[in-house]
């Protein structure tokens, strides 16, 4: 049987990394943070639902022909916090239907036909969207039974989530670059250069660690990267909370994240 694998790397920044550099990493988080912060409660309404759970590839083009958000980011920042919103917003819809489920499916109100009627309502987007907006069709469930699902399944929901301090952003393959400097006079191994806020420059970050190889393309396109998360922390955080206290290069924890699947 195949099923996803996700494969998980993670790497700390050297301990050459300047304070310019972090520092322009920090804002360069804040700023992807105010971006997705504005596309979650700009597609938060359940009337988007059906558009949040199909392919992204139609909301993104739609959001880029209105325009971008973040003024202060580059196109391509903005489609990819776009699309890190909009993978929240799909994470938080199908948490709320798996609550939804078993909270139906523990009703004792309801009869085996109806809890078979809702789990159906639960499976097709089109159909639960039309519940969300109070949409009867006249082959659909009752009034009732529709009210009860919609009624489980916005309150599994709840409210919008509040942004969260921690600072990260997301990189596809376009905006990061791995390679190895064996002739460097101040870091002689892994780096890795990300698309900062400066157009037509890159903040290059020494990595902990020689190789590159985990960063290396999972499909048939070898010229390729995995995509990757990156955390920054401020200095005295990491160094007071982290377990390796004792090392400077906690001052930048980065976990690199593969969005590419394998099979097995």
């Amino acid at each position: 049987m195949k099923r996803p694998i996700p494969k998980v790397v993670r790497r700390y920044s050297g301990p050459t990394l300047t304070k310019r550099k972090h520092l322009e990493l920090l804002e360069l988080a804040r700023r992807s943070a105010r971006a997705r912060d504005v596309y979650v409660r700009e597609y938060w309404s359940p009337k988007f639902f059906t558009r949040i759970v199909a392919p992204p590839n139609v909301l993104v083009e739609e959001r880029r022909s209105r325009g971008w958000a973040a003024a202060d980011l580059s196109p391509h920042q903005n489609k990819v916090c776009m699309e890190s919103a909009l993978g929240m917003l799909r994470a938080h819809w199908g948490n709320a239907i798996s609550a939804a489920r078993r909270e139906l499916l523990s009703d004792e109100s309801l009869s085996a036909q109806e809890k078979g009627v809702a789990l159906g309502l639960l499976k097709a987007p089109n159909a639960l969207s039309a519940c969300f907006l109070g949409i009867r069709a006249e082959t659909g469930p009752s009034e009732r039974l529709s009210k009860r699902v919609r009624r489980a399944v916005l309150e599994a929901r709840g409210p919008m989530p509040r942004a969260r301090r921690r600072a990260w952003f997301d990189l596809d393959c376009n905006l990061y670059r791995p390679f190895v400097r064996a002739d460097d006079r101040y870091f002689k191994g892994a780096w890795i250069a990300v698309t900062g806020l400066t157009p037509g420059r890159r903040v290059k970050v020494p990595l902990a660690g020689s190789g590159i190889d985990e960063f290396a393309s999972r499909t048939p396109h070898a010229d390729q990267t995995c995509a990757s998360w990156l955390r920054v922390a401020s200095c005295s955080r990491s160094l007071r909370k982290s377990p390796l206290a004792n090392r400077p290069e906690t001052s930048l924890p980065a976990w690199t994240r593969d969005t590419r699947r394998s099979s097995q």
